[in-house]
Parts: structure tokens; sequence; C-alpha cells
């Protein structure tokens, strides 16, 4: 996954306040994440 990709996301669900699109934005990273950047994705966007 690019570092781009996922730096976008983030920014998109801090911008937004509505609940169910920041479900939206997450859920269609983790489907497009390759299993080997999920463990590597989730402890960023905690972070």
């Amino acid at each position: 996954m690019l570092l781009a990709r996922l730096a976008q996301v983030s920014q998109e669900v801090a911008a937004t306040s509505a609940r169910s699109r920041k479900i939206a934005l997450l859920a269609e990273l983790f489907r497009d994440a390759e299993a080997d950047d999920v463990p590597i994705v989730i402890p960023y966007l905690a972070g």
C-alpha cells in the first residue's frame, strides 16, 4: 500500500465528522490493503 494513500485517508477521516463516512473510508482502505500492510496501517491510524 502506498504511504500517500494511507496519509490521504487519514486526512479525510480527520476532516469529516460523519461517523458513517469515516467507516466507509476506513473500510475501503482495509479492503484494498495487502495482508502484509494491515499490521502497519492499524497503528498508523490509531496514533
